[in-house]
This record gives C-alpha cells, sequence and structure tokens, in this order.
C-alpha cells in the first residue's frame, strides 16, 4: 500500500509537477507543493513501516550527504536521490541520541512549535514583504519560527503535558453487561459507575 502510494506521488511530480504545467493556486499556495515535498514525507513514513531505522548510522548519513553534494549538479538525478536522502538524513538525526540532540532537547522541545508556525509566518513575512531576497526570507522565517516554536514549548506544551496521565496503563472504563437477566428499565438511573 505504502509502495503503491509513493509511486503515484512519484507519477504524479513526475507527469504533473515537473512537466510545466500552470500551476494551480489556492490561498496563495501552488498545490504541486504538496507532491513536492510530500514526498519527502512519504518516503519517511515507508522507513518507519519497513522499520528501517537499524539502517541510520552516522556513517551511512555521511555517504548520503557526500552522494548528495556530488551529485547535486546533475539536476535530473539530484532531484530523485535528494527523495531518499533527506528524509534518511533527517530521521538518522532525529532519532539518534547523540550529545548535541540533548542539548537541544534541555532548551527546551521546539519541533512541534515549529512544525505548527512554521507555513503562517511564512505566508505573513511574504504577505507583509513581498520583494524580499530568498536568503533574507529563509533567515528571518527561521528566526520567527523558532522564537515561536520555544514559547510555544515553554508556554503551553511543558504545561500540557503535565496534565498527561503518569500511568502508562490502558485507562479501561467498565461497561455494564445489559443482558435478559438485568435488562435496564426504561428511564432508570441505577446504572453501574465507571471507575478509573
Amino acid at each position: 500500500m505504502y509502495a503503491a502510494l509513493v509511486f503515484t506521488f512519484i507519477m504524479v511530480i513526475y507527469f504533473w509537477c515537473w512537466k510545466g504545467a500552470e500551476a494551480f493556486v489556492i490561498y496563495g499556495t501552488d498545490v504541486r507543493q504538496i507532491f513536492i515535498t510530500g514526498i519527502y514525507f512519504l518516503i519517511g513514513t515507508c522507513f518507519a513501516k519497513w522499520k528501517l531505522e537499524r539502517l541510520f548510522t552516522l556513517s551511512g548519513v555521511c555517504v548520503l550527504i557526500m552522494l548528495t553534494v556530488l551529485i547535486a549538479p546533475y539536476e535530473l538525478f539530484a532531484k530523485y536521490i535528494l527523495w531518499f536522502t533527506l528524509p534518511y538524513i533527517v530521521l538518522a538525526y532525529g532519532l539518534s541520541t547523540s550529545k548535541m540532540g540533548s542539548l537541544v532537547n534541555r532548551v527546551g522541545d521546539c519541533s512541534y512549535g515549529v512544525y505548527i508556525y512554521a507555513f503562517p509566518v511564512q505566508q505573513f513575512v511574504l504577505l507583509v514583504y513581498p520583494e524580499i531576497s530568498y536568503v533574507s526570507y529563509l533567515l528571518v522565517t527561521l528566526l520567527i519560527t523558532l522564537f515561536l516554536g520555544y514559547c510555544s514549548w515553554h508556554l503551553i506544551e511543558k504545561h500540557a503535558l503535565k496534565l498527561k496521565p503518569k500511568d502508562k496503563r490502558v485507562i479501561n472504563f467498565d461497561v455494564p453487561n445489559i443482558s435478559s437477566s438485568n435488562a435496564v428499565v426504561e428511564g432508570s438511573t441505577n446504572l453501574p459507575r465507571s471507575t478509573l
């Protein structure tokens, strides 16, 4: 199923997105970008689905970074290679237990906030400064998004996680067994109470 979905995305990208088709814009965003960037997500889900995280190694990351850099001048191949190398590198770092990762987590986990705020910040920056250069755009959106991500972690997410149940067991609710011998009379409020 996953392979079929990835193959469909690849075909849509190849035959629609890269063939010079007219932009299909909704709310200022070209819908083709869903497929062009979505392929990275789908490849990442394939890594998870087929439990390929055992292949995530530092040497693998180094080899793929070098391969990506060497192939970059050949645009035709670089697009396809990047589909596999980028998710591999991101997941290898994200799932690692490195000292750098633990240092970042001591400051706060801004990842969900970055995920939530990145798109609105990007759109807002382009709305306010439509003529901004690409490098300035990247820096401004990165700084604003990181700031909002850390604020979100420290002001909302960290406190919300304290509300999470400490007991990892699944909470079972007792469901009354209604059989012919103890049928509930309509309008009766004598139902057994569930316990947590």
